[in-house]
């Protein structure tokens, strides 16, 4: 699988997550526990560092949740 298939996939279960989140009063998710839940319910995991990968994932959230 490339980088760019996973962060795609990543990008897709983070837009969930952050809807959840968003969908509840005064909620917070750390990117860390982003990153942690996104790595699990998609069951594709990375050893690079966070800060390394998650702002390009964020970035597809954004390019994704933008129209809607």
């Amino acid at each position: 699988m490339t980088a760019a298939h996973a962060h795609e996939i990543w990008a897709q279960e983070a837009y969930q997550r952050l809807a959840e989140v968003a969908r509840t009063y005064h909620a917070v998710i750390t990117y860390k526990e982003l990153a942690t839940k996104i790595q699990h319910d998609s069951q594709i995991h990375t050893s690079v560092l966070l800060h390394n990968w998650i702002g390009r994932v964020l970035g597809v959230v954004v390019r994704e949740a933008h129209p809607r």
